[in-house]
């Protein structure tokens, strides 16, 4: 069983922090690139990586499709009592670990969005 060290603990959370600041900014720069080569622009070819816009399947979207499927075949009134059973099944829990700020210590370094 691994040692539970304020290291760890700190690492854990700052790399936490990072990834969700570079998931935002990956989505954010993602939808500013797919407009640009959607409107004609070539990407440029001087650095080592080039985007290339392409297109995939959309997955499903699993609770509108089955929930419409109930109201077909079942009616609306029996659809929204399955619904209902369906929600309020118990299905456990899972083991998340969340970050937060810790109120007695000053960070010295702010975390910032890369540009």
């Amino acid at each position: 069983m691994p040692k539970l060290t304020q290291r760890l603990v700190t690492q854990y959370a700052k790399l936490q922090a990072l990834k969700s600041m570079i998931e935002k900014w990956i989505e954010l720069k993602r939808v500013e690139i797919i407009d640009a080569l959607k409107s004609g622009e070539s990407c440029p070819s001087q650095g080592p990586f080039l985007l290339v816009l392409g297109d995939a399947a959309r997955s499903p979207k699993w609770k509108e499709e089955f929930q419409a499927y109930l109201t077909e075949t079942l009616g609306a009134e029996v659809a929204a009592k399955k619904m209902v059973e369906i929600a309020a099944k118990d299905r456990g829990r899972d083991d998340r670990i969340y970050s937060k700020a810790n109120p007695n210590f000053q960070r010295k370094f702010p975390i910032r969005l890369p540009i």
